[in-house]
Order: structure tokens, then sequence, then C-alpha cells
């Protein structure tokens, strides 16, 4: 059925193609016609000498239109109940072709597992299984071995060059510059030690060894003490000669008397009696340990 309907839509799409070419010649031949470019068969020639040109005699009555309308109306009722019956044909098919494929069960046992085919194939995989495990442990095997192979393999490539002449010359440069190194390291020590012993007996250019200042009668550094006398004498004169003189101030400040007069008790015979009764009497009243402080209260004296 399924085929039936592909058969049927290829053959309505062929007949709409070769409609639609039909009409795009017609319409290319009437163009070409038109603009003089193809020139008309003889058979279409004698027919319009025969039947004259086609004219249009006038436009068709209000009764013809209606009955056009009509056929058209009929027709298009029966093509559309037409397309309904197709429709519904179609609708069955394919619900019969539907149920039928719902309905088809498998007739190939595609199950081997109950049969010897099965067995077999149980068998093999075992096998197979056994048989890639053996060689596993052969490919573990050879793989270590290999591995063992390549520890104990040499260079091939000769990457000695002692016993060549390149290798000669390679020693005999090595001898000769450890045989400069050493000479070399010898003259830097030789001159270290000409520095070390230079050094060790170059003297201050500051005298400052007193041993050989021997005095005349045979003291060690003799000047050195010499002078430590002097300078000891000369401390103690500067130092008697200031004492001296710091005496002599002291005397000179007890003896310069104030510019002003403030000892009253030379003036009025009154005034100095009263402050010598009030100071006395101050001093009976006083606390004791206060009297000499209050007592030479306002009293200021000069000693001349």
């Amino acid at each position: 059925m399924f085929e039936l309907v592909e058969s049927h839509s290829a053959r309505r799409r062929l007949a709409i193609k070769e409609r639609t070419m039909l009409w795009e010649i017609m319409r290319e031949d009437f163009r070409r016609l038109l603009w003089g470019e193809l020139v008309p068969s003889a058979e279409s020639l004698s027919h319009v000498q025969s039947t004259g040109v086609p004219c249009k005699v006038g436009a068709p009555s209000n009764m013809e239109l209606a009955e056009l309308d009509g056929r058209r109306q009929a027709l298009a009722v029966i093509r559309a109940q037409e397309r309904r019956l197709e429709r519904g044909r179609l609708q069955r098919e394919n619900a019969t072709i539907m149920a039928r494929i719902k309905s088809t069960v498998s007739k190939t046992d595609d199950d081997a597992r109950d049969d010897a085919a099965g067995s077999a194939r149980r068998h093999a995989a075992e096998l197979a299984r056994e048989r890639r495990k053996q060689e596993q442990q052969a490919l573990a095997v050879e793989n270590a071995s290999l591995r063992a192979r390549i520890a104990r393999t040499v260079a091939a490539t000769d990457d000695d060059i002692t016993d060549e002449r390149a290798g000669k010359e390679r020693l005999l440069a090595a001898r000769s510059s450890a045989k400069r190194m050493a000479e070399a390291k010898r003259l830097l020590d030789e001159e270290n030690a000409i520095y070390s012993q230079r050094i060790a007996h170059t003297v201050a250019a500051t005298d400052n060894d007193i041993t050989d200042d021997v005095s005349d009668d045979g003291t060690v550094g003799g000047g050195r003490n010499a002078a430590a006398a002097a300078s000891k004498t000369r401390k103690a004169a500067e130092a008697a000669q200031l004492a001296a003189e710091t005496a002599a101030m002291r005397r000179r400040i007890a003896k310069t008397g104030a510019a002003t007069d403030n000892h009253i008790s030379s003036d009025n015979h009154n005034a100095g009696a009263a402050r010598r009764v009030g100071v006395g009497v101050g001093a009976v009243l006083a606390p004791r340990g206060r009297g000499v402080r209050g007592s030479a209260r306002g009293q200021t004296t000069t000693r001349v």
C-alpha cells in the first residue's frame, strides 16, 4: 500500500511538471510569434486561412455566466467529495498497514542461548578470554626480559677518546695546565711570604718604645719619669696659686660694705630702741628652734 501511494504521488508530481513545462513552452512560442522571431507552421497557416482569424464576438450574458458559475461550483463540489473520499481511503489503508505492522512478530529466532550455537559462542568466548590472559602474561615476561636486556646493554658508540690522538693531546694539555697552576701557586706563596716578612720587620713611625731611653744613672725611661715629675710640680704650683687668689677674693668681698645704709640702730634713738625691744619680745615668744631666724628678721648687718 505504501508503494502504491508513493507511485501515485510520483505520477502526480510528474504530470504537474509536464503541464508546467508545456505552459512554459506555449508562453515562449506565443512571445516569439508576437515579436516575429517564430514563423507559424504550414498547418497553422492553412487552419487560419480556412477558418479565418478568431476574434471576440462579444461578452457572455448573465445567464451564461450563471451557468458557468453553476458548473464551476458543481465541479468544485465533485472534486471536494473525491478528495474527501480519497483521504478517507488513504486513512483506512494507513490504519490497516499500521495495525499489520504492530501485529507482525519476528519469525527469526535471534536468541541463541538455548541452542548449540549459543553454547559454542560461550565456549569460544571463554577460550578467547583465556587466550588473551595468556598473551598478556607472555607479553609481561617479554617486556621484563627486554628491560633487563636494555639495562645490560652498553653504548655501541666509542665514547672513550683516551686511546686516540685527541685523547692523548687532551691528557698532555691537562698535565701542562696542572704544572702551570702549581707553579703559579708556588710563586704566589713565595710572594705572600715575602710580604708577611716585610710587614713583621716594619717598625712604627712614632717612637713608642721607652726601652731605649736610659738615663745616666741606668734608669730605663728616665725621660718619661722626669717629665712626669715636672708636670706634677707644675700642677701643684698652679693649685697653690689658685687657692691664694681665691682666699684674697673672699677677704675682699668680706671687707666690701653695702652702698645703701640699712643699719638703723645708729639712726634715731627712739626707732632703734623700739626695734630692739620688739626683737627681744619676739625672741621670748617665738617657739624653740625658730628664735634665731625670728630675731634676725628685719635686720641686715654688715660687717665692716
